[in-house]
């Protein structure tokens, strides 16, 4: 009696356990397949509830008090922040930045992609700096500061 008792908790213990592993790799799939949706609705819904960013919009904030600096290409953003080549080109055109053909002014107009431009700018916040999104592209696409 005994015994089985010992042996119903441990099938129990089993089935509970594949079950949940389960649940979790297919809800994980869902927020795979729907991921642009979910990040973009996060956005969405944080603005709407007043979690806009300090610095205007697109813009994560470390309270930092340094300058900020333009980044007008990818080179420039690998000169400044560092990092493999291949990821931040990755990162660069997911958030919708153009890769230039020559040296000039970023005048090359460009469709931002908010869950690209989130992920680069939370890449960003992990390497300790602040970003954010500037309007007048004769200055560059975005900015980033390093908190003293």
């Amino acid at each position: 009696m005994i015994s089985e008792r010992g042996e119903e908790s441990k099938i129990r213990a089993a089935v509970g356990e594949y079950l949940e592993k389960k649940f979790e790799s297919v809800l994980r799939a869902v927020f795979d397949e729907r991921r642009e949706f979910w990040v973009t609705a996060l956005v969405q819904l944080l603005h709407e509830e007043g979690f806009s960013a300090p610095d205007g919009e697109g813009s994560n904030a470390l309270s930092g008090t340094g300058d900020w600096i333009q980044i007008a290409s990818l080179s420039q953003l690998r000169k400044e922040v560092g990092g493999r080549f291949q990821n931040l080109r990755n990162r660069w055109l997911e958030a919708g930045f153009p890769l230039k053909a020559h040296r000039g002014d970023p005048s090359e107009a460009y469709q931002l992609d908010q869950a690209g431009w989130l992920e680069m700018t939370s890449w960003l916040l992990k390497q300790g700096y602040e970003s954010r999104i500037v309007e007048d592209l004769s200055l560059g696409y975005f900015e980033i500061r390093k908190p003293e």
